[in-house]
């Protein structure tokens, strides 16, 4: 059935939308995401920035969240292009005697042509052959050959499906980032429910009743809190901009207009 807006806030940081459903049924699925799926963009629920701060220390959630966010767009510039720059493989991790190194501090990196990439080894031979694994795996759809310390790396046409792969490279990413959000997101709520003191935000009942169906659908009795409902709505609000990035990242890849 359709939603029925319930009240609008003005917000003053993110944005969170708030509706109630007209009986007790609620639709299929188990996470705040499927919940999000009904809501109207026009109508939001405020969550106070001062009143949360109380329960968790916001800015420094917010400075995670962030950094998970641009950690995605790192690995999208270097990692997941259409062209095989040095740049990406200035990056590219390298595991070397119990360690992992990025490729530049072990190898000189330079275009011989503009199809031809060659990476010397000679300062760190014993590494040739983990850089060698490494751009193996590296998901660029790289063809390295490797004639002593010396690694030649031609770079790929740009195919429909190096297109193809690179897409997929980018929903792994994706899907990455979104499991380190929601790590984070789990660690802070557990820190909520370690609060003895009970906060309270103007949120209505009826609206948080749908909300802790929402979030944990088999234990329909758990207290779910606002504070909580903040915590989650915050990461979800992050997971839903990480996968705009994605979107973006994939027409681009797959040259969709």
């Amino acid at each position: 059935m359709d939603p029925i807006i319930v009240q609008s806030y003005e917000w003053k940081l993110w944005t969170f939308p708030c509706i109630a459903f007209g009986d007790s049924k609620v639709p299929n699925g188990s996470g705040l995401a499927d919940f999000l799926e009904y809501f109207d963009d026009k109508h939001h629920l405020a969550i106070d920035e001062e009143e949360i701060g109380q329960v968790i220390e916001v800015e420094k959630y917010k400075e995670k969240l962030e950094k998970a966010l641009m950690g995605l767009k790192k690995l999208y510039a270097e990692q997941v292009s259409l062209r095989t720059a040095t740049g990406s493989l200035n990056s590219l991790k390298v595991k070397l005697e119990g360690d992992t190194f990025p490729l530049m501090e072990i190898a000189q990196i330079a275009y011989k042509t503009p199809q031809l990439i060659v990476i010397n080894c000679a300062a760190f031979p014993q590494a040739t052959k983990d850089v060698m694994q490494a751009l193996e795996a590296s998901g660029m759809n790289l063809n390295p050959q490797q004639d002593g310390t010396t690694i030649y790396v031609p770079v790929p046409k740009v195919t429909k499906e190096h297109r193809d792969q690179l897409a997929k490279n980018a929903k792994l990413f994706f899907n990455k980032c979104k499991e380190n959000i929601r790590d984070l997101r789990n660690k802070y709520v557990a820190d909520v429910k370690k609060m003895d003191k009970s906060f309270s935000v103007d949120v209505l009942f009826s609206v948080e009743q749908q909300v802790k169906i929402f979030l944990f659908p088999e234990k329909k009795n758990t207290d779910v809190t606002s504070e909580i409902f903040q915590v989650h709505a915050m990461s979800e609000n992050y997971v839903h901009a990480a996968e705009e990035i994605m979107k973006a990242k994939q027409a681009e890849l797959l040259n969709v207009k």
